[in-house]
């Protein structure tokens, strides 16, 4: 089993790591964190989309990132991905 974790810097972001961390050995999973900037690679979902497909990923794992105003208007990546991902995806607390 494969794990994408998408990551921002923030703190939810670090207890998506964390719960990486803690469930990866039950799953016998590999963890491969996407760190995403928006100005550099295209939208935060877009580079998680296509790495959980390059990497044939089984599981996304997500978090409220650091966007405020942004995400109250567009909407979240983790909210993003419930709409357009076609694997499971967790969003812990």
């Amino acid at each position: 089993m494969k794990m994408i974790v998408g990551v921002d810097g923030s703190i939810p972001a670090r207890h998506a790591v964390e719960w990486c961390a803690k469930h990866s050995g039950e799953l016998r999973a590999e963890v491969v964190v996407v760190y995403a900037f928006e100005v550099w690679e295209g939208q935060p979902m877009e580079v998680i989309l296509k790495t959980t497909a390059a990497e044939d990923a089984d599981l996304v794992v997500g978090r409220r990132g650091l966007g405020n105003i942004a995400e109250r208007l567009l909407g979240s990546t983790s909210n993003q991905l419930t709409h357009h991902l076609d694997r499971p995806l967790v969003i812990p607390n």
